[in-house]
C-alpha cells in the first residue's frame, strides 16, 4: 500500500486529500485519459479505495472543452470532516498529457506527479 496525497485547485476552490491505495491505483485511469475523448459524450471516472477521491472527466461543450470534476471526502465526523466538490476546466490534449503521466507511474520510484490544467 502507498499513501497518496492529491491536491487540486482552481481560481476559487482547493482541496487536499490523503488516502492509501495500491501501487497501480492510477494506471488504468491514466490509460483511459490518454485516449480521451473517444466521442463527445465520453466520460472517464476514477474512484479511490474507500471513496475518499472521485474524479470525473467529461466534455462540457460540443467543441471539446473538457472539465475534471473533483470530489473529496475525508469520511470523518464533525468537527473533523472535510468535503469538497468543484471542476477544473481544461482541454482534451491537456487531459491526454495527464494520462501519459499516470499510465505508467510507479509511486515507489517517483514520489510526485505534478500537472497543470491548460
Amino acid at each position: 500500500m502507498v499513501e497518496y496525497q492529491v491536491e487540486a485547485r482552481n481560481e476559487i476552490n482547493s482541496t487536499t486529500i490523503k488516502f492509501y491505495g495500491n501501487d497501480d491505483e492510477f494506471n488504468s485511469f491514466g490509460a483511459d485519459l490518454k485516449a480521451f475523448p473517444q466521442s463527445i459524450d465520453a466520460e472517464v471516472n476514477f474512484g479511490s479505495s474507500g471513496d475518499f477521491l472521485e474524479l470525473r472527466v467529461f466534455c462540457y461543450e460540443r467543441t471539446g472543452h473538457t472539465a475534471i470534476q473533483i470530489k473529496t471526502d475525508n469520511l470523518e465526523s464533525v468537527p473533523y470532516n472535510s468535503k469538497a466538490e468543484f471542476c477544473l476546466l481544461t482541454f482534451p490534449a491537456s487531459v491526454n498529457n495527464l494520462g501519459l503521466l499516470l499510465q505508467h507511474w510507479n509511486p515507489r520510484l517517483v514520489k510526485e506527479v505534478a500537472w497543470t490544467a491548460e
